[in-house]
């Protein structure tokens, strides 16, 4: 008899647990590795959507950098007086070194009868009627400068004079092109406001893109990413990564003229081993007409990987609940069907008075009664103990997860202020790299008072995320780092300036110690700019704080200050104004701007948090 209770409920415990565990267990780790699946899927096609915008944005930031340039020579005095002496070969030797320095292949000047007055490519080939007369030609005419991507045919370009020898494929029917066009003035009234400005002629300036592109270096180097760049559909340039098995991996045509039908991105996934994540769009030419395709492309291991690590984690989850499944189900058998050898035994003990033993039995009847009524008072007392124990360690493990999750928090936000801090720095350095690149002195001047901002931000991140404490910032350290900085971009070793600052122990919250870095850059920066005129220096800062919580900030210097009757309101300068409107509306304070015969003081005072 009880080898045939025993059978049929092992059966029954069996299907219930096929039926209530097993399968539902299966069917929700398939759907979770489908949907985690198709979750790291999006994700990675969404970080290559990130880079494809990146890339445009790198190119369009060369093919401006073209237009830039032809501004240049279009403002090149000899380039103007060109016009009235017989120079242009002589000139155009020059702007052939000159392109060579600039990454140019041809730079054309032209005047406003469409006669080549100076060729860099091809100096002697002068006073000859100009033939790629094309809309951005007439643009500059208008007094428009403008720049942008082309195809020009290879007569075009033999034809204006181009020596195409040195390309890998000289036989190519067209290149895809970046040209850039600038109006040239007569330098009369040139720099008078209002007044009439002549044009004499056109600057033309032209990069061929070839398989030696710097664009897809810069898109290289900059993202780490594979990139290529076509004309149509055909491959111009590209550079590859190791991480793609097999080097780089072209789309197929069918692909390349998708992209060039529509104005849209395309996906291009290859989900293979040593496959790779793609994205390619549209390159426009002047009139909007796609004319070229560019394409990066990411390797897919970083994807694999995340997926695989998805599968193995949900295949652990389902293994790791079945193995508990398999041992509540031989828990189950033991304490059911297993005891009855025991109940005499223990049947025995009870009636000796042996309070402390326990039984187990499988049945319902009266003797199932008897064991559970003799468990329920042998476990009386040690319930309540267990009980207290559970209390207890529930306790701790409350407490070790509120510091967890305090400790955390913690890490995260050092995490977002190095983050902050990093993505400033690199704001940063590519201004920086665009102040070395642009050659008009009031553009550098305004890069580089932008520079100056965006690191005196990025020491406020820095010192938090260095800092042992999150909310408040040491002003002392703040401020002498913020003038190491100034003297950097403004100061000079014939006559230098000194800038004294006054220790102390003020520490501000984030909320004020950004505004107040911000003023104190601009304060400090505006004397090197206008207090000494090229003559040495000193200024002296001072942050002071009150037992009321009252904190004043002096900048003093003793340069020519400011003259007398100065008003506030009054003030064009983009810096004063940025500190007339910190201190009041983000600081609540005044600031009191004082003229001597002796240098400029600004005092600011407000309510420190």
């Amino acid at each position: 008899m009880m080898g045939m209770k025993y059978n049929k409920l092992g059966f029954q415990m069996n299907l219930f647990f096929g039926i209530f565990f097993f399968v539902p267990m299966t069917v929700a780790a398939v759907l979770a590795i489908m949907y985690f699946s198709d979750k790291i899927y999006k994700a990675e096609m969404n970080k290559t959507a990130s880079d494809l915008w990146v890339a445009e944005l790198l190119y369009d930031y060369n093919v401006k950098y073209y237009g830039n340039l032809a501004r240049t020579y279009a403002s090149n005095r000899l380039v103007v007086m060109l016009f009235g002496l017989d120079l242009g070969e002589k000139v155009g030797l020059e702007l052939s070194k000159q392109a060579k320095l600039d990454n140019i292949d041809m730079i054309t000047v032209v005047d406003i009868n469409m006669n080549v007055k100076i060729r860099s490519h091809s100096p002697k080939t002068i006073n000859i009627p100009f033939q790629l007369k094309k809309s951005y030609v007439d643009d500059a005419l208008a007094g428009n400068s403008v720049s942008g991507t082309e195809l020009i045919t290879r007569k075009e370009l033999l034809d204006e004079g181009l020596d195409l020898s040195n390309l890998k494929k000289p036989d190519d029917e067209f290149h895809i092109v970046i040209t850039a066009s600038a109006p040239i003035y007569e330098l009369r009234n040139y720099n008078t406001p209002g007044a009439k400005k002549n044009i004499l002629g056109v600057v033309i300036v032209r990069k061929i893109l070839t398989e030696n592109s710097l664009i897809a270096d810069r898109i290289q180097e900059l993202q780490n990413i594979g990139s290529a760049i076509f004309k149509k559909d055909i491959l111009v340039a590209k550079r590859s990564l190791h991480q793609v098995g097999g080097g780089f991996q072209l789309p197929p045509k069918d692909v390349t003229d998708k992209v060039l039908s529509t104005r849209e991105s395309i996906d291009y996934p290859l989900i293979k081993k040593n496959g790779s994540l793609s994205k390619l769009s549209q390159i426009f030419d002047f009139e909007g007409k796609p004319i070229g395709i560019l394409m990066i492309q990411r390797g897919i291991a970083p994807y694999l990987e995340a997926k695989n690590f998805a599968i193995l984690t949900v295949c652990f989850i389902f293994l790791f609940a079945a193995v508990i499944m398999y041992g509540l189900k031989l828990v189950i058998n033991r304490r059911i069907v297993l005891p009855v050898e025991s109940l005499t035994d223990g049947a025995e003990r009870l009636g000796q008075g042996h309070y402390d033993s326990r039984l187990t039995v499988d049945s319902k009847d009266e003797m199932g009664i008897l064991t559970r009524t003799f468990n329920t008072m042998a476990e009386s007392l040690e319930k309540a103990h267990v009980e207290l124990e559970m209390e207890v360690l529930k306790h701790q493990e409350s407490k070790q997860v509120i510091e967890g999750s305090l400790n955390e928090k913690v890490l995260l936000l050092r995490e977002v202020h190095h983050r902050v801090k990093n993505n400033l720095q690199i704001i940063y350095s590519l201004l920086s790299l665009a102040t070395a690149q642009t050659r008009n002195q009031e553009a550098v001047n305004v890069l580089t008072d932008s520079s100056s901002r965006i690191y005196t931000m990025a020491l406020i991140h820095m010192q938090l995320y260095e800092s042992k404490h999150l909310d408040k910032v040491e002003m002392d350290r703040n401020v002498n780092d913020l003038a190491s900085n100034l003297i950097q971009s403004y100061g000079t070793a014939e006559k230098p300036v000194y800038i004294v600052v006054e220790p102390t122990d003020v520490c501000l919250t984030i909320t004020q110690a950004i505004p107040c870095g911000l003023v104190l850059n601009e304060l400090i920066s505006n004397s090197f700019k206008h207090a000494f005129k090229g003559n040495g220096g000193r200024i002296d800062v001072s942050i002071r704080k009150d037992d009321d919580d009252n904190v004043t900030i002096t900048v003093q210097d003793d340069g020519q200050g400011f003259g007398e009757g100065i008003d506030p309101e009054a003030f064009e300068s983009l810096g004063l104004r940025l500190i007339t409107g910190l201190v009041q509306e983000q600081l609540s304070g005044k600031v009191d701007f004082r003229a001597g015969g002796n240098g400029a003081q600004v005092t600011i005072e407000f309510q420190a948090m």
